[in-house]
């Protein structure tokens, strides 16, 4: 995804889109609890991902949760996408 794309629902779309094949390549593979996608990860990059403030400065926060193989564990992390830099802000662990 490099260049700079204007910071909007297409970029999130083609985030969304890119990530979500990822993760469920490895659902397919067995990397989460769950039987279906939905119940074995989540990808959100939308406006309750981000503030008026992040668009404005080109930040694209990303929040990806999985569901872990090991019980009661439902796993998470937000990423961002700055001038072209990604990097993980916050990885935590919640018990469901």
């Amino acid at each position: 995804m490099g260049g700079v794309r204007p910071n909007g629902e297409p970029l999130w779309v083609q985030v969304r889109t890119g990530v979500g094949a990822f993760m469920y390549t490895l659902f397919q593979q067995g990397a989460f609890q769950g039987n279906t996608p939905q119940q074995a990860y989540f990808v959100k990059c939308d406006l309750t991902t981000m503030t008026q403030n992040d668009i404005d400065n080109g930040i694209v926060n990303i929040v990806v949760g999985f569901a872990q193989l090991k019980p009661a564990e439902f796993g998470s992390s937000k990423s961002n996408n700055w001038q072209d830099r990604w990097g993980v802000r916050e990885t935590f662990l919640c018990p469901e």
